[in-house]
């Protein structure tokens, strides 16, 4: 039930995190036939840029980011 729950709370998430996976989509020339694909690609964007965030506030020698 939490990863349901962690899922849910990545999916109602915020504007800019969905600002930059569009951006992502964008710069890589990714597209996704219907809502559900972009929905649950978005869910993944999320959870790593969760994952990068806490990585990029643990060290101050290098930062990481989505490719």
């Amino acid at each position: 039930a939490q990863i349901i729950y962690h899922r849910y709370c990545l999916l109602l998430g915020n504007d800019i995190v969905e600002q930059q996976f569009q951006e992502h989509i964008s710069t890589y020339g990714k597209s996704y036939g219907t809502k559900e694909e972009y929905e649950y690609r978005l869910v993944i964007f999320r959870e790593k840029h969760a994952e990068l965030a806490k990585v990029n506030s643990e060290n101050a020698n290098f930062q990481v980011g989505h490719n």
